[in-house]
């Protein structure tokens, strides 16, 4: 599995392998300039602010307590309002990974 994501403007892959699961927690008041895609999935929480985030042709506005499920291989980008910074956790995963989870659980 080739954990990378690609973004036009830097013209190639790059990010750290995610490998089975990677989270992040950030604060940012910066706006995503490209859209981009990865081949695992991420679930991206609101822990304070509202931010709003596009997700192939749809806009959502998410607030504070608001999960979004990004599945792999979705075009997207996040757009913060640069006054009010958003803290945020990411959660990216694998499907491999998930489905080992479910095996587990159900042993």
């Amino acid at each position: 599995m080739d954990g990378f994501f690609f973004d036009s403007k830097k013209n190639g892959l790059y990010r750290n392998k995610v490998d089975s699961f990677f989270i992040d927690c950030l604060t940012r008041n910066k706006s995503m300039a490209e859209s981009h895609y990865h081949p695992y999935l991420e679930f991206l929480f609101v822990t304070k602010g509202v931010l709003k985030t596009f997700v192939e042709h749809r806009l959502f506005s998410l607030e504070e307590g608001e999960l979004l499920i990004i599945p792999p291989a979705c075009l997207h980008r996040t757009q913060y309002d640069k006054n009010y910074p958003v803290s945020r956790i990411t959660l990216s995963c694998t499907k491999k990974y998930l489905l080992s989870l479910d095996s587990t659980l159900n042993d």
